[in-house]
């Protein structure tokens, strides 16, 4: 059976550099058929898929821990209702909200965004039968769902740069790639078997308020990524002229490679470590394994862009571009450094202690706050995260190091003499056992 997972992992980490390369591949095709102001428009458009897709991240992890619990079948069709009428009432905020947004964003238009929030219920579908084939650990179809939205995207979006690039609508059409990639590949996770396997054994009724902790803190932390990964791409678009913009887009999407790259580990870490640790197994290890993979990935990137940062640029987006491959070193650090700091979070939150979301709130807001403040140049916003994103990983290195084990010791202490629970020797109490 561990044989079988194994092969299943590899290939979905086959399977997922197929599709970031796939995903950077579009994205450079419209780069390089646009010029930078007009491309920054579409990395906005982008990126607003990116903020959707963190939404669709926490559904996905959220199932991904129902399906992984050895009890969670019994409560699997209770979160599917929930999330319908959670997606309903998601659609309707975007479309209230979308002439807003593009005023700031200083679109002409708020079209692209209505035609983004129609789609939006279906991306969440597809995230939600992604996590239960990531909680069974079914690694195989799970990477084919990646495979078909990003080949209909692929399909889609080079058919209409072929006979629309010059159009007037050409920002709605692109939009309306991203909706058909999102209807058609949730209708094939439909075909994917991801109802319930383990019904049968699930009889007796379960206590939801772990999971509903789980799903507060799961979307908080969501949000300080949704802020962390893409405030920054926002507001460069908000205070920065079109072609600076369009400049800082290039960079940013070249830069979060590294994120993308190392999202695979991540997503096998999770179910993973919520097994190992049902088992009460050390997983230490496996913490230990992915950040050292993470690490390597990105420290290997970053020297990359040191050496051949301007030539990337030119290679990838051409002339328009040229100057600003200097950046794309700071840039790629500043990545490293939230993705070995993504890993550690999401190993605390598999393990229910969700200390490391509140850091991850802090710097989402100070980012949002320091960038208001200091957005002159291109180097300045990037400057600003990379001191960011490096006291966050030290914090969050701190906690893992230092402050856990006394907060262990403490609580360990404190519930053992009021007779509330009882520890066996080194385990952590979990949040929700220490707000019972």
């Amino acid at each position: 059976m561990k044989r079988i997972a194994s092969f299943s992992g590899l290939i979905l980490v086959i399977s997922m550099a197929v599709v970031n390369l796939l995903n950077y591949s579009i994205s450079l095709i419209i780069g390089r058929s646009l010029d930078p102001a007009s491309f920054a428009e579409y990395h906005i458009i982008a990126t607003s898929v990116l903020v959707i897709a963190f939404i669709g991240v926490a559904v996905q992890m959220i199932a991904a821990k129902v399906a992984a619990a050895s009890n969670g079948a019994a409560i699997q069709a209770w979160l599917k209702k929930s999330l319908f009428k959670a997606s309903l009432g998601l659609l309707a905020v975007m479309i209230l909200s979308s002439g807003a947004i593009a005023q700031f964003l200083q679109f002409e238009s708020s079209v692209p965004f209505i035609l983004l929030s129609l789609g939006t219920p279906f991306y969440l579908l597809l995230c939600f039968n992604r996590g239960i084939l990531q909680g069974r650990q079914h690694f195989t179809q799970f990477a084919m769902t990646f495979l078909v939205e990003t080949l209909v995207r692929l399909a889609s979006t080079s058919f209409i740069i072929i006979l629309m690039k010059d159009g007037e609508y050409l920002m709605e059409w692109l939009t309306i790639s991203f909706v058909l990639s999102f209807i058609i590949s949730a209708l094939f996770t439909l075909g994917q078997q991801v109802d319930n396997e383990k019904s049968g054994s699930d009889q007796q009724p379960l206590d939801l308020r772990p999971l509903i902790t789980f799903i507060c803190f799961m979307a908080c932390y969501e949000l300080s990524q949704i802020v962390i990964s893409h405030s920054d791409v926002l507001l460069a678009k908000h205070y920065l002229s079109a072609d600076q913009a369009g400049m800082y887009s290039a960079i940013s999407l070249i830069g979060r490679m590294i994120y993308y790259g190392t999202w695979t580990f991540v997503m096998m870490l999770f179910p993973k470590v919520i097994e190992a640790h049902e088992r009460s197994e050390n997983t230490n290890g496996l913490l230990l394994l992915t950040t050292g993979i993470v690490l390597a990935i990105g420290l290997s990137a970053t020297l990359f862009s040191y050496v051949y940062g301007d030539f990337l640029l030119n290679l990838l987006f051409g002339q328009a571009y040229a100057g600003a491959g200097h950046h794309l070193y700071f840039y790629a650090i500043t990545t490293t450094l939230f993705a070995v700091a993504n890993v550690i979070v999401y190993y605390y939150l598999s393990l229910e202690d969700y200390m490391p979301v509140f850091l991850s709130l802090l710097f989402g807001g100070l980012q949002i706050f320091a960038i208001t403040l200091f957005h002159a140049s291109i180097a300045e916003i990037i400057m600003v995260q990379l001191f960011l994103m490096m006291s966050f990983l030290i914090c969050l290195s701190l906690y893992h190091l230092v402050f856990r084990s006394l907060l262990q010791r403490y609580y360990t202490v404190r519930h053992i003499l009021k007779g509330q629970i009882k520890l066996q020797e080194g385990e952590f109490p979990t949040a929700y056992q220490l707000v019972d």
